[in-house]
């Protein structure tokens, strides 16, 4: 599988992983609203299923930038009004900080795949703008609803969960990404790409990171052949293979 298809079914599963979670975390915040009399985080629900629901058909005809919108829009939408329902004791403000590593690998894969991305500048602003101006309401403001400790640990647990684990998933991510992206740079730094062969780049490499051993156990072969980029201009690479 070439790079560009393995990008393409990445982004596939990972837009896909994301409106399944948004939908998951609807019907988990729904039942949260329902038991302790929330009237204003149901009803937010209420609208977040349908839009999640109709995400699902954007991200199954490969519309991944405008169900990339929906989902920060839906995000960010909630952390207020969760932060509204309850305070910023609850962590909803960490979806935010969350969602961070996700706008930067997306807008990565979305480059990659797409060949456009949405303003990475801007998202990150519309981000931190949202963060700082939840905790400015908190302090300003008390939270909408009175709940339970036992229903604020609750929140707590799942909202932090949640949010390391976006952030978790991306982590890994990029950390692969960096990893292979090094060692087919390496690869490419080291090996000839005609001949397959390594390259005297390859040796002095090696020459660095070898032991001092004695001489007599060790060997190297170098070939220097007259002329033979114009073997290869002349008679074709397949000439020149045959020569090497």
């Amino acid at each position: 599988m070439t790079d560009f298809n393995q990008n393409k079914k990445i982004l596939k599963y990972l837009t896909l992983f994301f409106g399944g979670f948004l939908l998951a975390t609807d019907v988990f915040f729904l039942i949260f609203g329902i038991l302790y009399d929330m009237p204003l985080m149901r009803y937010v629900i209420y609208f977040k299923l349908v839009l999640n629901t109709s995400n699902m058909y954007f991200i199954i005809n490969k519309h991944y930038l405008i169900s990339n919108v929906i989902i920060y829009t839906v995000i960010l939408g909630f952390m207020i009004t969760g932060v509204i329902c309850s305070g910023t004791g609850d962590c909803f403000q960490l979806y935010a900080l969350g969602m961070l590593a996700c706008i930067s690998y997306n807008g990565y894969m979305h480059n990659r795949v797409l060949h456009k991305e949405l303003p990475f500048a801007l998202l990150i602003a519309i981000h931190v703008l949202c963060y700082t101006g939840v905790y400015i309401y908190a302090a300003n403001s008390d939270p909408l609803y009175e709940i339970p400790e036992i229903a604020h640990r609750i929140l707590i647990v799942f909202n932090s969960v949640a949010t390391f684990a976006i952030v978790i998933i991306y982590v890994c991510l990029f950390h692969r990404t960096a990893i292979k992206s090094e060692e087919m740079l390496e690869k490419m730094a080291l090996v000839d790409n005609l001949t397959g062969l390594y390259n005297r780049h390859y040796l002095l490499s090696i020459l660095d990171n070898s032991e001092n051993e004695k001489t007599e156990n060790c060997w190297i072969a170098m070939l220097d052949i007259d002329n033979f980029k114009a073997v290869n201009d002349t008679y074709g690479h397949n000439c020149g293979d045959y020569i090497l």
